[in-house]
């Protein structure tokens, strides 16, 4: 805010808006107030969002690192940029109790949970937060945030309209910081290599059933002119969902959508992954792998073998995610500068409007929470308020981000970050506007290093073609956006805080659900979806889940 206008402005636009407490679409945060409300500091606490502690403070907290994370000579987690920041400028000394590489980080939290070693605050998986929660061993932190939180804080906390805070909230209480992302991001786009659809003569893909003459076309007509029958019309990995590529705009172009809950026709919440849409999807996939047009080792490559393909010229035509050309397609892109990739978004089957599929609000994510007992709660939320100022404050610094020409990423030092929920589709309207108008006064910094290296690549960078066909003019976000504009969206439904089925059970659902799309495809008989919906529901079903969601929503 630069002016003591619009700062009282945003004050009060956002003291409207704050309903923190949306439990299960329900009630707000107001007359919640219980015992396990915090209780009031032993001593006065500056209340100014980034005020220091003076005399410091310390505070503890445990940390999973990821092992391609780096420092600067001599510096190391507990002692970089932003640990000497936050002690600096709040009077916070950060205390690590332990650390450990991110893929033992669960294992080693659910040691700490067993033994009772908790820190005063701590990242924590869907499991652990409903399981701490349910013993009473986290904080309300309501109050905390309505307190200390800034005014960005609370703005970013609210991006996604709430969305994301209902997953942390329980029967009216915020017991977490949820991982905010934007659901938007997981939309699924159809990409196409051009320069092989202009040799092949196909027009560009408006219909499923012209996205399956493509697969043919480049299966069989040598795309990439070696005279060769070396490519694939198809691409898929075994991993069906995450990494690169996904099948969710595959069955979403048949109105399937697998993995998530969905509201039918007359209001009612059901599983995707069961609908007989799924099935129709399913035998088109089937007669793609008995035809040859897809990829015929899918069933056993994952990611890492998939991009190999891509990378090396032998594959144009998949589903999969909006950051797709910062990675994989950049690779093909520096091997073979002709290679010309174009994102579409998902085309209909049928000529009935499609949605594209997104994933819950945080779903699959991780909550930052505090520990009943904490002696200073108020520290995190002020450590949350500095990581936004100075990465997009009206301060804010590039030197906090990262360091350019190098892989130090600095913003990933803090113990605790929160991210707008629509942070990379703002990035897109306010690049795009600036490419058009040449001012970037509006910029902040991620959003300006993002507007240099697209002039570079229309100044003749073509290692910079990713940034450009990711958040440039015409580029995935342009699609996304359409998406949202036109209404195109549907999210999964079943966003709060797991339920105790799901704990129980949804691992092992999901297992079933992808052992049985993979033999499908394979060959094994259509109507084995049958068999599965049946099993599906006599090992867990929506009933139960959607009465344990009743449960926890106190209704």
């Amino acid at each position: 805010m630069k002016g003591s206008a619009q700062f009282k402005l945003a004050i009060g636009m956002i003291s409207a808006a704050m309903v923190f407490v949306t439990a299960c679409g329900g009630s707000t945060g107001e007359g919640t107030a219980s015992k396990d409300q915090p209780s009031a500091p032993a001593q006065a606490v500056n209340t100014d969002p980034l005020g220091k502690y003076d005399p410091p403070i310390e505070v503890t907290t445990v940390r999973s690192l990821d092992p391609n994370l780096k420092f600067r000579e001599g510096e190391n987690i507990d002692s970089n940029i932003w640990s000497k920041t936050i002690e600096k400028e709040l009077g916070i000394k950060i205390k690590n109790s332990w650390t450990v590489n991110g893929a033992q980080y669960e294992q080693k939290m659910n040691v700490a949970i067993a033994s009772g070693d908790l820190p005063e605050f701590m990242s924590l998986s869907p499991t652990q937060f409903v399981q701490l929660m349910d013993n009473g061993q986290l904080m309300d932190i309501t109050s905390l945030v309505d307190k200390f939180g800034s005014p960005m804080l609370k703005e970013y906390l609210k991006s996604d309209g709430g969305l994301s805070l209902e997953t942390a909230t329980l029967k009216g209480k915020l017991m977490g910081i949820p991982t905010m992302a934007s659901i938007v991001d997981s939309s699924p786009i159809l990409w196409v290599r051009m320069d092989w659809l202009k040799k092949i003569g196909l027009p560009e893909p408006k219909t499923m059933d012209e996205v399956l003459k493509i697969a043919e076309a480049f299966a069989n007509q040598d795309p990439d002119g070696n005279g060769k029958k070396d490519t694939v019309g198809f691409l898929a990995s075994k991993e069906l969902w995450t990494g690169y590529p996904r099948l969710m705009g595959f069955f979403n172009g048949y109105h399937a959508y697998p993995n998530i809950w969905i509201k039918d026709g007359g209001g009612k919440l059901v599983y995707g992954g069961i609908q007989p849409e799924m099935k129709t999807a399913l035998g088109e996939l089937q007669k793609l792998y008995k035809a040859g047009l897809m990829d015929q080792e899918f069933g056993v490559k994952d990611t890492k073998k998939v991009e190999e393909t891509v990378a090396s010229g032998k594959n144009g035509l998949f589903f999969g995610p909006n950051w797709a050309p910062l990675t994989t397609l950049q690779a093909n892109k520096n091997n073979d500068p002709n290679a010309d990739w174009k994102p579409f978004p998902v085309v209909s089957a049928d000529g009935k409007p499609i949605f594209a599929q997104n994933s819950a609000p945080g779903g699959n994510s991780y909550f930052t929470a505090i520990n009943k007992n904490a002696k200073h709660p108020e520290a995190v939320i002020k450590v949350l308020n500095l990581f936004v100022e100075k990465m997009w404050g009206a301060k804010a610094d590039p030197a906090f981000t990262s360091e350019e020409a190098t892989t130090l990423a600095f913003h990933k030092y803090p113990p605790v970050t929160l991210f707008a929920a629509n942070k990379n589709l703002t990035q897109h309207h306010k690049v795009a506007e600036a490419l058009k108008s040449k001012d970037t006064s509006k910029l902040n910094g991620e959003e300006k290093s993002t507007y240099d290296t697209i002039l570079k690549y229309q100044g003749g960078d073509q290692k910079s073609w990713g940034t450009a066909k990711v958040f440039g003019e015409d580029s995935v976000y342009t699609i996304i956006n359409n998406y949202k504009t036109n209404n195109q969206l549907i999210k999964d439904e079943m966003y709060l805080a797991p339920t105790p089925t799901m704990v129980q059970k949804k691992s092992t659902l999901d297992k079933m659900s992808d052992q049985m799309i993979t033999s499908i495809i394979l060959g094994a008989p259509l109507d084995d979806f049958d068999k599965f919906v049946s099993d599906w529901k006599k090992l867990g079903g929506d009933e139960d889940h959607k009465r344990d969601k009743r449960r926890l929503c106190g209704s």
